[in-house]
């Protein structure tokens, strides 16, 4: 077999499997999707793939913080990994952070047709009751 077609053949998979990463991270066809990857990018520290989560018309979309290492969206998580009891409901999601009571609620909306993406980021200090 010639050479070149041997290295096509093992470039192949590994173009394939970097690809369909990025897609599925870029376009989700539910909140619930988005929310997943979201959170599965944070626990991960993939500080610099988080755009790919927010709707251009986010605060911060445009400033350059979501293209570099030391982005808003670091700023916000780094000190709340992991990010864990995720609920979705309808547009809306809630997770608590796994070091803390910080509550972060966020808020989808639909970017295209059948692709989800973050709007708001609110930050909650969460208050445990104690009831008697």
């Amino acid at each position: 077999m010639n050479r070149t077609y041997i290295l096509l053949l093992m470039l192949i998979p590994a173009l394939l499997a970097t690809s369909c990463e990025f897609f599925i991270e870029e376009t989700a066809s539910t909140p619930e999707a988005r929310m997943e990857a979201f959170v599965a990018d944070v626990n991960a520290e993939r500080w610099d793939s988080m755009w790919r989560h927010f709707h251009p018309d986010s605060d911060n979309y445009d400033s350059g913080d979501f293209y570099t290492n030391d982005n808003a969206i670091r700023n916000i998580f780094e000190t709340h990994v992991p990010l864990t009891g995720l609920y979705v409901s309808t547009q809306t999601a809630t997770c608590q952070s796994g070091t803390d009571r910080t509550e972060f609620q966020f808020t989808l909306v639909e970017y295209k047709p059948d692709n989800f993406k973050i709007r708001y980021i609110t930050r909650l200090e969460q208050v445990f009751r104690n009831e008697h």
